[in-house]
C-alpha cells in the first residue's frame, strides 16, 4: 500500500489523497479512430511484437451475413477504440491494407468491397465493456453463399469447383482454401494473444439439413486441433438467422441452430430475433447487424466472465498477498479494504486457501486489529510462517503508545487460528511511520530474518522463539527503487542434473541460482513490482528489474506481491482494482503461474482475468463448504467465532457461486446443504458446466425462524454426469430482499 511517511496524520491524508488524484491522470486515454465517408481508411497501427495474454483473438467465419452485406455508414467508421483491431485476411489494396497485418478495425472487416458484419459491433462492445487492460482482435474469413461444407478442407475443392463463377472469385482471394486461411492466420496470431471464441454465421445455403451440426462440429473440432486449444476454453458462438417473425426466408434453419449444443456442448447461441432484415430476406440491415453483433458479444461477456479466476476472492476486497504453504494446501493472508473507503481504511486480516488453485476456501477473520490492546487502526499488509508447529502472524499497525505505524507479532496453534497477540505489545515501534509491510523467513541455517519499511527497507535476525529480536535493526541503502512492501525470498540451488542440463538451465557465474531475492513495490505511485537480488539475507542488494511492470492495467495505484511454490508450480501474487467499485482503496488478490528463466531469475509477469490453471479436483462427496468458491456474483461471506464457523451470506436473487474440477463418479442420486432464512428462503438451482447449463436440481429452502438457524435441505438429481465438470449454484427468489444463507453441501450416491 502507498504511504507517504509525514508525521502529521492530518497532512497524510492529504497528500496521500491528492497522489490518488495525480494518478486518475496517469491513465492514458485509448485512441479512436475517425473516418469521413469515402476517405481511406486502412486504421494503420503500430504491429504488436510481443505475446501479450490480454489481448484476445476471435476467429469470425460463415457465408454473406459474417462476411458483411449491409452498406458501410458514417457512424460505422467513427469512434472505433485502438484496442479493437482486425487481421486482415486478404489485401485490401485499394485501401491500403496488407494480408496478415493487424489494423484497427475500421470497416470492412472481411474483404475490400465487404460491408458492414456482426464482428464490428461485437468487437466494439467488448472494447466498451471489458476493462481497458484487454484489447480485441478479430479474423473474419467468410464467403457468401458458401455451404459450411466450404470449410471442410476435405470437401472444400470439390465444392469450389462446383460452385458459380462468383464464389470461385471470392475463393481465389483466400488461396482457394478458406479454413487453411483461417488456421494460418490464427497461428500468427497466437503468437502476440489468446484466441477466446469462434464466431460462425451460416446457414441458408445449407437450411434446414439436420445434418448440420456435426459438419459444423467436424469444422471447430479441427479448428481447436490444430491451434491446440480446448473447447472449454474456446466456445463457439452461433447467431441466428432472420426469424420467420422478421419475415426471414431461411428461417426454418433456427430450428436446427437450436439443438447444436447437444452436438457441441460448448457452443452458444446468439438469437436474431428484432434484428431488421434486409428486402432480400436473407440479410440484414445496418443496424440489424450492429444489434447482432452487440448480441454476440453479450454472450462473450458472460462466457468470460465465467472462465476468469482473478481477482481470486469475489466476497470482498482483499490486498496485500501473503502465501505461504501448510500441509497439502496454499493459503494466502490478505488486508481487507472496507467498502466505499477513501483511504487504506483497513480493520482486520483475511484468510484464503486452495488445493487446486481455482478453488478457494474463505476461513473469515484469524485476526483484527481490535485482538491488539495497544492498537487501535490500520491493520496493513500482513505475513505468516510456521517454526516448531506453530504460527506466527506479522503485521503493520497504528499504535496507541508511540502514535506512529508499529510491527506486532501474533501466534497461533493452527494455521488457520485463532491468533493471539503474543507479547502485549509491539515487536518493534519507535514512533516513525516507516514500520509497515513485514516480510519474514527462515534460511538454510536456521536463522530467521524479519524486514519491513517505506520508504526504507528495515531488517533484523529474530530468536528462535520467532518474538524476540536477535540484534539490532538495520535500514539498507543499497536497493534501487525501493518504495515498500517488501518479499524475501531464497532461490535454490541446482541439483547436479540440472547443472548438466545447460538447454534448460543456466549454471554459469552470472545466474541467480541459490541467491536472495527481495521483492518489492517500486517507483513511487503508481507502483511496479521490481526485485534486486543479493549473496547474502541482508544486503547488499544489486538491483535486477521489473516483474510486474505499471502499465495502469491493473486499476490500483499500489501494487504488493508474493512468490511461493506448491505442488511443482510457482505463482506470483499481486492485487488490483478488478472487482466492481474497486480501485485504489479497493483493491483485490490475482494470482498468475510463472516459470523461473534459466539462469534462476524471474519473468516479466503481466496481469490476467484468467489467472492460473487447476491443479487437482473437487471431491463433491464430501462436505464442501459453501464458501469454497471458484468465482460468484453478489455474494458476501460472513464468520461466527463462537461456532467457528464461516458461510455465505447477502444471497438475493440473480445471484450465483461456481466451483470447478468437480469430480463426478457414477451411481450419484442426491444434494444435501445447509441454509438459514429468517424470511421466505428460495431456491437453489445446480446447473452443469455454466449458469444457463442443464439443470442437474433444484433444491428448496424453506424458512427456518433465523439467518443462523440452520437446517438440511435436499433434493434427488437424475441422470448426474461422470468425470470432471463445474458446478453452478443459482439463487432464486422473491427480488430485492435477502433469501437465506448457505453453509455447506455434499453429494450423496
Amino acid at each position: 500500500m502507498k504511504h507517504i511517511i509525514l508525521t502529521v496524520i492530518g497532512l497524510f491524508g492529504l497528500l496521500t489523497a491528492g497522489a490518488q488524484n495525480s494518478v486518475s491522470g496517469f491513465y492514458e486515454k485509448n485512441k479512436v479512430f475517425n473516418y469521413n465517408d469515402g476517405e481511406k481508411a486502412a486504421g494503420e497501427i503500430e504491429q504488436p511484437a510481443t505475446f501479450d495474454p490480454n489481448f484476445h483473438i476471435y476467429i469470425c467465419f460463415g457465408q454473406s451475413n459474417m462476411e458483411g452485406n449491409a452498406k458501410i455508414e458514417p457512424q460505422d467508421r467513427k469512434g472505433i477504440n485502438s484496442r479493437f483491431r482486425m487481421l486482415s485476411a486478404v489485401d485490401m489494396n485499394k485501401i491500403g491494407r496488407k494480408k496478415g497485418q493487424w489494423y484497427a478495425a475500421v470497416p470492412p472487416l472481411c474483404r475490400e468491397y465487404t460491408g458492414l458484419t456482426p464482428a464490428d459491433y461485437f468487437g466494439r462492445t467488448l472494447v466498451e465493456k471489458l476493462p481497458d487492460s484487454i484489447k480485441v482482435g478479430v479474423i473474419n474469413v467468410s464467403v457468401g453463399g458458401a455451404s459450411i461444407n466450404l470449410f471442410d478442407e476435405d470437401k472444400a475443392q470439390a465444392y469450389i469447383a462446383g460452385s458459380p463463377d462468383w464464389l470461385k472469385n471470392f475463393c481465389k482471394e483466400y488461396n482457394d482454401n478458406p479454413y487453411r486461411t483461417i488456421i494460418n492466420l490464427a497461428k500468427q496470431a497466437q503468437k502476440v494473444g489468446v484466441i477466446k471464441g469462434i464466431l460462425l454465421h451460416q446457414g441458408c445455403t445449407d437450411n434446414g439439413q439436420q445434418d448440420w451440426p456435426k459438419r459444423v462440429n467436424l469444422v471447430y473440432t479441427r479448428m481447436l486441433t490444430e491451434l491446440g486449444l480446448k473447447a472449454q476454453d474456446v466456445p463457439l458462438l452461433v447467431g441466428k438467422l432472420m426469424t420467420e417473425e422478421d419475415g426471414g426466408c431461411c428461417f426454418l434453419h433456427n430450428t436446427v441452430i437450436d439443438h447444436i449444443k447437444e452436438t457441441i456442448p460448448t457452443a452458444h447461441i446468439v438469437p436474431s430475433a428484432g434484428c431488421p432484415g434486409a428486402k432480400d430476406k436473407l440479410h440484414f440491415t445496418a443496424e440489424g447487424y450492429r444489434i447482432l453483433g452487440r448480441r454476440y458479444a453479450d454472450v462473450m461477456l458472460k462466457l468470460l466472465g465465467r472462465s476468469r479466476q482473478n481477482p481470486i476472492v469475489q466476497t470482498c476486497f482483499s490486498t496485500d498477498p501473503a502465501p505461504m504453504v501448510s500441509g497439502d494446501r496454499l493459503y494466502v493472508f490478505t488486508g481487507h479494504d472496507e467498502d466505499k473507503a477513501d483511504f487504506f481504511w483497513m480493520n482486520e486480516w483475511r484468510l484464503f486457501s486452495t488445493a487446486d488453485m481455482v478453488n478457494w476456501t474463505d476461513h473469515g477473520c484469524p485476526l483484527a486489529q481490535c485482538d491488539f490492546k495497544w492498537a487501535d487502526d490500520r491493520s496493513w499488509a500482513p505475513q505468516c510462517i510456521e517454526r516448531n508447529g506453530k504460527f506466527y502472524l506479522y503485521v503493520p499497525i497504528h499504535s496507541k503508545i508511540s502514535g506512529g505505524m508499529a510491527i506486532g507479532v501474533a501466534v497461533a496453534d493452527k494455521v488457520t487460528g485463532p491468533y493471539r497477540d503474543a507479547l502485549g505489545k509491539p515487536l518493534y515501534e519507535d514512533g516513525k511511520w516507516d514500520h509497515i509491510d513485514p516480510t519474514v523467513f527462515i534460511d538454510d541455517d536456521g536463522q530467521a530474518y524479519l524486514y519491513w519499511g517505506n520508504p526504507r527497507l528495515y531488517s533484523v535476525k529474530l530468536n528462535e522463539d520467532m518474538i524476540s529480536l536477535a540484534g539490532e535493526v538495520k535500514c539498507d541503502t543499497t536497493l534501487k527503487r525501493y518504495t515498500e512492501g517488501p518479499w524475501i525470498f531464497h532461490q535454490r540451488q541446482l541439483t547436479k542434473a540440472e547443472k548438466k542440463n545447460r538447454k534448460l538451465f543456466d549454471s554459469s557465474k552470472n545466474s541467480a541460482w541459490g541467491k536472495y531475492f527481495m521483492m518489492y513495490a517500486a517507483g513511487g505511485i503508481p507502483e511496479s513490482i521490481a526485485y534486486s537480488e543479493s549473496n547474502s539475507p541482508q544486503g547488499p542488494w544489486t538491483y535486477v528489474g521489473d516483474v510486474m511492470a505499471q502499465t495502469n492495467s491493473t486499476n490500483s495505484f499500489t501494487n504488493h506481491s508474493g512468490i511461493v511454490e506448491f505442488k511443482g508450480h510457482n505463482y506470483f501474487f499481486y492485487h488490483t482494482g478488478w472487482l466492481p467499485n474497486g480501485g485504489g482503496f479497493g483493491r483485490s488478490v490475482c494470482c498468475e503461474e510463472f516459470k523461473w528463466n534459466s539462469d534462476g531469475r524471474l519473468p516479466q509477469i503481466k496481469p490476467t482475468y484468467d489467472g492460473v490453471k487447476p491443479i487437482g479436483t473437487l471431491n463433491p462427496y464430501n462436505r464442501v463448504e459453501a464458501e469454497t468458491i471458484s468465482y460468484s456474483d453478489g455474494l458476501r461471506t460472513e464468520w461466527n467465532k463462537k461456532r467457528g464457523n464461516v458461510f455465505v451470506s447477502d444471497i438475493h436473487n440473480g445471484d450465483w457461486l461456481r466451483v470447478r474440477e468437480v469430480e463426478f463418479e457414477a451411481g450419484t442420486k442426491s444434494i444435501e446443504l445447509s441454509a438459514a432464512s429468517a424470511l421466505q428462503g428460495g431456491n437453489i438451482e445446480v446447473r452443469l458446466d455454466s449458469p444457463d447449463g442443464v439443470v442437474l436440481t433444484t433444491v428448496n429452502v424453506a424458512p427456518t425462524g433465523g439467518w443462523e438457524e440452520w437446517e438440511t435441505f435436499s433434493a434427488n438429481i437424475a441422470n448426474a454426469p461422470e468425470g470432471k465438470h463445474d458446478l453452478y449454484f443459482l439463487f432464486k427468489g422473491l427480488k430485492g430482499c435477502k433469501l437465506f444463507n448457505f453453509d455447506y453441501w455434499q453429494l450423496k450416491k
